[in-house]
């Protein structure tokens, strides 16, 4: 088996695996938050105590990293699902466990009142912090 990254006619019309400037920044973005903020103590620590520092919280708040892919007007930012993807992989590899409240918080939660909510719902709910 060949190593080498399929030919476009290999590929058909499969979208590519490559991922664009503004994913790998997105990527490296999260990653340099992370390494700056935590270590491998705390992240241990935080894991033992069931908790998700408020701190790192308002961090991710900071980069848009909590209103991903939901609608500006209401304090998301805009992202495809590749994006939400690549953070998902990014907080896992600090610690799984951060995204038992990452993920119910922007994926199900906020996507839902994004998505079904009435107007007034929408502005009460603050996405991205």
């Amino acid at each position: 088996m060949s190593s080498r990254a399929p030919t476009e006619a290999a590929r058909g019309s499969r979208p590519s695996v490559y991922l664009s400037e503004e994913h790998e920044l997105l990527r490296a973005t999260v990653r340099s938050f992370f390494e700056a903020n935590t270590s491998p103590k705390q992240v241990w620590e935080w894991d033992r105590q069931e908790s998700f520092p408020e701190p790192i919280w308002q961090g991710l708040a900071k980069l848009g990293i909590l209103g991903l892919g939901l609608p500006q007007e209401y304090g998301g930012t805009p992202a495809d699902e590749f994006a939400m993807c690549i953070v998902v992989e990014e907080i896992a590899r600090v610690g799984a466990f951060l995204l038992y409240a990452y993920l119910p918080t922007v994926s199900y939660c906020a996507k839902t009142v994004a998505r079904f909510g009435t107007e007034e719902q929408k502005r009460a709910t603050v996405f991205a912090q």
